[in-house]
């Protein structure tokens, strides 16, 4: 299956000086339903984000796994996001 690792995660946006996120670690695969939930600013978009390779982690690490291809890391182009109000 398809399977996204999240080790450690840190992030904080230019100039906010807190992190949106700190320390996050999970697994996601498509052999089940996968839920992310939380408060309205809580980084929830940020994660997906990070995942989608628009965004870069100060620290930790994005492993995304393909059925018969090598692991990569989250980069541009290595998953897709489509946000709650998309923009062309």
């Amino acid at each position: 299956p398809l399977r996204v690792a999240v080790e450690n995660l840190g992030f904080s946006y230019l100039g906010t000086g807190a992190p949106i996120i700190d320390g996050f670690s999970a697994e996601f695969d498509d052999s089940r339903m996968n839920v992310v939930i939380g408060a309205s600013g809580g980084g929830k978009s940020t994660l997906l984000k990070l995942i989608g390779g628009l965004l870069v982690p100060d620290r930790g690490r994005i492993a995304i796994h393909l059925p018969g291809q090598p692991t990569r890391s989250a980069h541009a182009g290595a998953a897709a996001y489509l946000s709650q109000h998309p923009m062309v």
